[in-house]
């Protein structure tokens, strides 16, 4: 299934017109990077050597996509590239085996080009018969040619294109490469495509991937005697067509090079596609979804409006949702590559779940709604690599599918809040809160967890919640705000010193916290009277929802830590939210009792 979309993607992309460059290669072609272009006079001799300019104009690192004749994989052993290739195989640049290399690359060309008679061959196959064809070149650019040893192209005086791109050229090369393709080939049934036809001895290298080999990492390999099966080794064991490993090669690394089509989760990238042309506005929503990302400030706010529309139960009309979407999520191990997940669905189905999702997880005061954004949450100090694989999965398949969020997601949340209360930045504690909240409340849903209507958890403050985590969370916000009125200077605030032990242990912490808070209102009630009268109010308002015929829990279960934290960041907002209308308000009375 996952295979067999890649392969739609290839057909789809080679099938479109090309608009800024191509974006898979034909059969025998590859996209690679190209840095130099070395332009030749008719009888091979090299009259120009040209880098190519960034975006900026910068030559210092720019680089064209084009689709080349095609690269296999180079291991410890010299081997040549046709027509695109390094200065070390086409001009014997490099410090060992640099004559080897040449001599390999001269072979290579004179062999793929024997049938072809054009002033293009003709002026290729005089460059690699010159022992001396460096000589040729500038000091300057001899320099920067070994120093950097990126691909460099030809390009004949007078002609508009690229050697490789001649239509004799092109013909040449797909006729050298299906024979050498054909040798030693095996017939058989591709498991993909169903059809009988050559079978890949080697699935292509996917390079670029972050964390695998520089050299390129597969999707499908096999090393080990072990994995053979009646006899069949290498990529024969997975009997995949040469024409299918292609297809599907050719539309990772297309995958793996667009920006737009992928989003890194520690070491696990996430690609996705969809099925059909110009699908750009359905791709940037999916993105958004991702990664909360968009190209520009006004790609934002309409995407920002489709989740108004999600969130208030409308149809996003403007979007195509019987669009079907594909999400496959990778991990680089060395020399391959780790399939973690697979989804497919319509872009309704998608919709249908991400509402829900954007349901389960808002929160008054936090803006973020990407999975990214709440992931990396649970990663140690906050860094993306350390987020831990299993949650990174569990998440995709919870904003896709519906599914229940990670338990290890929660536990890493609370074990992050109980160590820095999300004060690193502005909006830790809010996302924290809203993963929380998504995880108790979906939860509660799936395991059909009977629970009374005053005790769910809602977007803002509810002041009629009466569980026990929730009302000693709110009230641990209200003895902060009181300690922060009451003393100018604070070195470690009670949150820095209680809210781990007040989370979790709250008979042994709150009677201190308690007394504290005596010594802060008896402050407050001389120097800030209308702030004192404001906090009493808060402060009975939760004492009214506490038992007071039983003491305070030893200690708070997962779920009721949970709840700690939300009730606390809830009740924080509510506090900075309310208290200009209420200072005002208490101003009011004061001056009608005068």
């Amino acid at each position: 299934m996952m295979m067999q979309s890649l392969i739609g993607l290839y057909d789809r992309l080679n099938s479109e017109p090309v608009e800024g460059g191509p974006k898979v290669g034909p059969h025998g072609f590859t996209i690679e990077k190209v840095q130099w272009v070395i332009t030749l006079d008719a009888d091979g001799r090299i009259v120009g050597v040209n880098r190519f300019s960034d975006s900026s104009g910068s030559q210092k690192s720019g680089f064209r996509l084009m689709a080349v004749p095609a690269h296999s994989d180079r291991t410890t052993r010299p081997k040549a590239f046709f027509l695109c290739d390094t200065p070390a195989y086409l001009l014997g640049l490099a410090s060992k085996k640099g004559d080897i290399k040449r001599a390999l690359s001269s072979e290579l060309h004179r062999d793929a080009l024997k049938i072809c008679q054009s002033p293009v061959a003709r002026s290729i196959v005089a460059f690699f018969s010159r022992d001396d064809a460096a000589m040729d070149l500038l000091p300057e650019d001899r320099q920067s040619l070994e120093d950097e040893q990126g691909f460099a192209v030809f390009r004949v005086a007078g002609l508009d294109c690229y050697a490789h791109e001649g239509p004799s050229i092109v013909r040449a090369w797909q006729t050298y490469y299906d024979h050498a393709q054909m040798e030693e080939v095996k017939i058989g049934q591709c498991s993909i495509t169903g059809s009988d036809g050559p079978l890949a001895k080697l699935f292509p290298s996917i390079s670029g991937v972050p964390g695998a080999q520089s050299a390129g990492a597969k999707l499908v390999s096999y090393n080990c005697p072990a994995f053979t099966s009646y006899g069949k080794d290498q990529t024969y064991n997975a009997s995949i067509s040469q024409n299918a490993a292609f297809r599907v090669g050719s539309a990772l690394r297309y995958l793996y090079r667009s920006d737009l089509n992928k989003v890194h989760f520690g070491d696990t990238m996430v690609l996705f596609w969809c099925d059909g042309s110009h699908k750009e506005k359905e791709e940037s929503f999916f993105r958004f979804a991702f990664s909360g990302r968009a190209s520009d400030d006004g790609e934002l706010d309409v995407l920002r409006q489709y989740l108004l529309d999600l969130r208030a139960g409308r149809s996003l009309s403007q979007l195509d949702l019987g669009t079907t979407f594909h999400v496959l999520g990778i991990s680089p191990n060395a020399a391959r590559l780790a399939v973690r997940f697979y989804f497919e669905d319509t872009l309704a189905g998608f919709t249908d779940s991400f509402s829900l999702y954007l349901r389960d997880v808002e929160m008054v005061g936090c803006k973020t709604t990407s999975i990214y954004a709440f992931v990396r949450q649970a990663a140690l100090l906050g860094k993306d690599d350390n987020v831990p694989q299993t949650v990174m999965n569990a998440c995709v398949a919870a904003m896709l599918r519906g599914a229940p969020f990670p338990r290890l997601l929660f536990q890493s949340v609370l074990s992050r809040m109980r160590a820095d209360h999300g004060e690193k930045h502005s909006w830790d504690c809010g996302e924290r809160a809203a993963i929380m909240k998504g995880y108790l409340v979906r939860k509660a849903r799936l395991q059909h967890i009977e629970i009374p209507d005053e005790r769910r958890l809602t977007v803002t403050l509810s002041e009629k919640n009466d569980d026990i985590g929730y009302v000693l969370g709110r009230m641990f916000a209200l003895i902060e705000y009181a300690q922060k009125g009451a003393r100018e200077t604070i070195g470690a605030s009670v949150v820095d010193r209680y809210i781990a032990a007040a989370s979790s242990t709250p008979a042994r912490t709150f009677p201190t916290l308690f007394r504290g808070l005596q010594n802060d209102m008896s402050k407050l009630r001389k120097d800030k009277p209308g702030m004192a009268i404001y906090v009493d109010k808060r402060i009975s308002a939760v004492m009214a929802l506490l038992d007071g015929s039983k003491p305070l829990p030893v200690s708070l279960n997962e779920d009721q830590q949970g709840c700690f934290f939300i009730g606390f960041y809830q009740q924080r907002e509510d506090l900075y939210q309310k208290r200009d209308v209420e200072d005002k308000t208490d101003q009011t009375v004061q001056t009608e009792e005068d």
